[in-house]
């Protein structure tokens, strides 16, 4: 009897091209791009579209 075992063929990754930065979560929210970067590390984040 065989103990077929998976095997990785193919990977692959996608960055979504819409970008939001600190600075425009400055214009949605009370905070700024320090506060932010300071305690998450994060400048901008790449967003998915609808859909």
């Amino acid at each position: 009897m065989s103990n077929p075992q998976p095997i990785i063929t193919a990977v692959g990754c996608f960055t979504p091209p819409d970008v939001l930065t600190n600075f425009d979560l400055e214009k949605l929210v009370e905070t700024n791009n320090q506060w932010i970067l300071e305690r998450t590390g994060i400048a901008e984040r790449h967003i998915a579209g609808v859909g």
